[in-house]
């Protein structure tokens, strides 16, 4: 014997595990989607870019685009995003291995434990 099931026409629920399923995919998809690259390979034509001389005599830049909150570190044709911190003057920016510190035309690379690198801005005012 079959029995009706009272509403269940006018309420399509999925069941209990393909509700978990469906959440879990949307969580995927939201944190696979912060750790995307498109402001590096799709440089909004918002930002500030500035290149940097260094005392080791690398040539570095730094995009800073505008209203987001990051920079956008590239040496050695390598891209790195960095976020934003609180700093009393001037700016830092990191992704935790790698932080930018700068003030005027100074800039300081820390990556890792290796030795800082200061560099100077060589853009055009």
């Amino acid at each position: 014997m079959v029995l009706p099931m009272s509403g269940a026409a006018d309420n399509p629920e999925p069941p209990r595990g393909e509700e978990v399923k469906v959440i879990a995919t949307a969580i995927l998809v939201v944190l696979a989607s912060g750790c995307t690259t498109s402001a590096i390979q799709d440089p909004s034509p918002n930002a500030r870019e500035v290149t940097y001389l260094c005392t080791n005599g690398e040539s570095l830049s730094v995009r800073f685009p505008r209203d987001q909150h990051l920079a956008i570190l590239t040496r050695n044709d390598q891209s790195i995003e960095l976020s934003q911190q609180l700093s009393g003057s001037g700016f830092i920016y990191s992704s935790g291995s790698t932080t930018i510190r700068g003030k005027g035309d100074s800039l300081t690379v820390e990556i890792g434990r290796t030795p800082p690198i200061q560099c100077t801005n060589q853009s055009p005012a």
